[in-house]
């Protein structure tokens, strides 16, 4: 994840500081961190010379951790507001024309804006988007690499019966985004076309069709959580 511009990470390495040096700023300035940062300075090296002397050692990891986390909620509230927009703009267009969008199509502009996949459709018994999965096989190489089938697959969770297990924000090098559904999900491959057999009987075997537990791709940057939410609304 790349932080847009040197004033939003100077902005985020100054949230740092104040974490760790528990004072505003500390030692430095904005100024300052801009102009450390255009010297070369790593971002650690930054916070360790801005929160100061009264604050406690804390390793480079943890650092880079924490600034990932800012740029997470950054990201987060961009996504946010994005949605908040096309939903405003379709708002704006029906008071024009007089066609007033459902709430199941406000429903589905939300799925479709926040999960990875596209497109995405939503119907009163089921949700399902189309995505690329890959499946790794065989050995490592001298490259420390293995083989990958890569296939374009449909992926469908049906309402009824589904339970959410799990609904968990991401960890920076711990785990990722967590939404995880227990029920009646499938999958279909939609191309096989480019995978010679040996191929597909790795896909068969780490893809199957029918899905018992999942975890539902959502954007960097949002709450599972709030997905949950208006997954919920269709659960039986």
């Amino acid at each position: 994840m790349k932080i847009q511009n040197a004033s939003n990470t100077s902005l985020l390495i100054a949230l740092c500081i104040m974490v760790f040096s528990g004072n505003a700023l500390a030692n430095c300035t904005m100024d300052k961190i801009d102009q450390y940062l255009s010297k070369g300075f790593t971002h650690a090296q930054v916070v360790t010379m801005c929160a100061g002397s009264s604050a406690a050692p804390v390793s480079s990891e943890t650092i880079q951790q924490q600034i990932q986390l800012e740029v997470q909620k950054q990201v987060g509230t961009q996504v946010n507001q994005k949605v908040d927009q096309r939903v405003k703009e379709q708002m704006q267009h029906a008071q024009q024309t007089g066609d007033f969008p459902s709430n199941g199509s406000l429903d589905q502009l939300y799925f479709a804006t926040v999960l990875k996949g596209t497109p995405v459709n939503l119907d009163d018994d089921k949700l399902s988007y189309e995505t690329r999965e890959c499946v790794e096989y065989g050995e490592i190489d001298i490259t420390q690499l293995r083989d990958k089938a890569c296939l374009p697959t449909r992926i469908t969770i049906f309402f009824d019966g589904l339970k959410v297990i799990s609904a968990q924000k991401a960890i920076p090098l711990i785990r990722e985004h967590e939404l995880i559904v227990q029920g009646n999900i499938t999958r279909e491959y939609l191309d096989t076309s480019r995978l010679d057999k040996y191929k597909m009987r790795e896909v068969d075997k780490q893809l199957p069709l029918q899905i018992n537990r999942f975890n539902i791709p959502v954007n960097d940057g949002i709450d599972p959580k709030k997905v949950q939410a208006r997954l919920n609304r269709f659960i039986n």
